[in-house]
């Protein structure tokens, strides 16, 4: 955590996707993010993740974040079984009303299998304020469409690492990405690139980062966490190389073509 602030990130988002909130109990839940408010200790805002099941427990676990100082939380729409518009509508509402901080939207219709559309942000944000969305659906048109419909009043984060350059360029308020927990410096770096008008570096170091995106995507012979932890390990050292079951670390040849990478487009130990 003190490396990524070092690195220079805005903010802090423990329990999200690439925490493995998932994988862990309500009560872990807590403990991580109170390690994380209390570590920060005002350097950067946190945002703790709170996507539940359930309405009632999403409510738990932002209150709880309030509580311990959070600046914000964030959340996807209660996921396993399909919820209608009116639903996911009811659950974002009710969650915001039920706090103080503000929330953040998170849309990861391929986690989550429910797609929060910019009419439905447009909504949330007439109904009860909504005025931050992390946009992960992977469909740039949506996140065009979350600005336009809300009149650029919405700031939106995109977490669709392919299209982090593009949505910068468009608007974005900024950058939530799995990635950038492993290479936060080439994230830093494009973003510093992009707001002093160096748009031809920014474009060079996207493009030099795709490869190690599109590693971490081929979705059928290993897990997207377990390629982020790896190259934690192969940048710095130190750190585990899976989550818990059903989850499993890289294999011994995974981890030696990852470690070509890193080092091929200048992220290896050290670089």
């Amino acid at each position: 955590m003190d490396h990524l602030i070092a690195t220079g990130v805005d903010g802090l988002i423990p329990n999200g996707s690439t925490g493995d909130f998932h994988l862990l109990t309500l009560e872990e839940r807590q403990k991580v993010a109170e390690s994380v408010i209390a570590r920060a200790a005002g350097r950067v805002p946190v945002i703790v993740g709170a996507t539940c099941l359930s309405t009632a427990e999403v409510i738990r676990v932002s209150l709880h974040a309030q509580e311990r100082g959070a600046a914000g939380v964030m959340v996807a729409p209660a996921f396993y079984l399909p919820m209608s518009r009116a639903e996911i509508l009811a659950h974002f509402q009710s969650v915001a009303r039920a706090i103080k901080i503000p929330l953040v939207v998170y849309n990861n219709p391929l986690c989550t299998g429910q797609h929060v559309s910019a009419e439905m942000i447009a909504v949330l944000e007439k109904s009860v304020g909504v005025r931050y969305v992390k946009e992960s659906s992977g469909v740039f048109d949506n996140f065009q469409q979350i600005l336009v419909s809300t009149g650029q009043r919405v700031k939106v984060f995109m977490g669709e690492e392919a299209l982090s350059l593009e949505a910068l360029l468009m608007g974005a308020a900024g950058l939530i990405m799995g990635l950038a927990n492993a290479i936060p410096d080439r994230f830093v770096e494009m973003l510093k690139a992009v707001q002093r008008g160096d748009i031809a570096q920014a474009r060079l170091l996207h493009y030099q980062t795709l490869p190690l995106y599109y590693l971490a995507n081929e979705g059928a012979t290993h897990n997207y966490n377990s390629v982020i932890k790896s190259v934690i390990k192969l940048r710095r050292g130190k750190g585990v190389t899976s989550s818990r079951a059903p989850s499993l670390p890289l294999t011994d040849p995974q981890e030696g073509k990852l470690a070509e990478l890193l080092d091929r487009i200048g992220l290896g130990q050290g670089g």
